[in-house]
């Protein structure tokens, strides 16, 4: 089930009725942030991000399948308080047309506007590990090791290509905090099934792991230079253990954000991000279709 991020605060949503005036955009600026053993700082200020997992924003039900409810844009952004962060699906799938198969930004652009409108800051997920809303399938350790740069995906696009085109053109964005390649990574291996109690956890597990972000990050970083790569660890016997040893930085379930220094010490202080999982509030969802 998806879940709200509480990042060291609740953050609660007012409800917006049809009835309400709509504050104006503020003008947006770049903002700064940056991650080191410490904590984060915004633009040089101390900065624990709070806000949450809205996953479901790029959805446009007139353009994409959809992953979750559509959101009205301006009304999810406007309810929430200064430098809050929202973590959203930037998933294949939700940039191409459902009625014709071409690769549509739009929806994604509406999003990245919105938040830039009223100067808020929105983490990216360019695909998540078990496959949800976009092909069901569980990404088993193969793809880690060399399957994001050889499987297609939707839009006809392998993972590479997918994060070289979505970092291309939002980078310069003013509510970019950073990116995050893979929702909940996890390199485990499929049995009979790939539900949770079927799979296990090879050996090299941190190592796939931990060279899968070096890798994927790296071209993060090449094509868009100080930003934050982030990943979220899922607990569990499967595969944690290996994931917590292939990045010192995270934590399981957690939120972690790499910068793009090897000089930053990981040692000691580790930025903790604890979820919930109560509902967006209704009035900011528009209908399903």
């Amino acid at each position: 089930m998806r879940s709200m991020i509480v990042w060291a605060m609740v953050v609660v949503v007012v409800a917006v009725s049809a009835c309400d005036v709509r504050a104006e955009p503020i003008s947006d600026s770049p903002r700064t942030v940056t991650a080191a053993a410490a904590g984060f700082t915004l633009d040089g200020v101390r900065w624990w991000p709070a806000g949450m997992d809205a996953y479901q924003l790029a959805t446009n039900w007139s353009i994409n399948r959809g992953c979750g409810a559509q959101v009205d844009l301006d009304a999810y952004f406007g309810s929430l308080p200064p430098n809050a962060l929202t973590r959203f699906d930037l998933f294949a799938a939700l940039s191409v047309n459902k009625f014709t198969g071409a690769v549509d930004f739009s929806p994604a652009d509406a999003v990245f506007a919105a938040a830039a409108r009223h100067r808020q800051m929105v983490l990216p997920v360019l695909t998540g590990a078990d496959g949800a809303c976009e092909s069901g399938e569980f990404k088993q350790r193969d793809w880690y090791v060399d399957g994001w740069r050889t499987e297609s995906a939707f839009g006809g696009m392998t993972f590479q290509q997918r994060a070289t085109t979505a970092v291309t053109r939002w980078r310069n964005s003013p509510a970019v905090v950073g990116w995050e390649p893979v929702g909940e990574p996890e390199p485990g291996v499929c049995g009979r099934s790939c539900a949770f109690p079927d799979r296990t956890c090879p050996a090299d597990a941190g190592a796939v792991l931990r060279g899968f972000f070096d890798a994927a990050g790296g071209a993060i970083h090449g094509l868009d230079p100080g930003s934050l790569v982030f990943t979220r660890e899922r607990s569990g016997p499967a595969a944690s253990a290996a994931e917590v040893t292939a990045n010192p930085m995270t934590t399981t379930d957690a939120d972690t954000a790499v910068p793009p220094s090897s000089s930053v010490s990981t040692t000691g202080s580790r930025s903790r991000l604890r979820w919930r999982s109560p509902p967006m509030p209704r009035s900011l969802m528009g209908s399903g279709g």
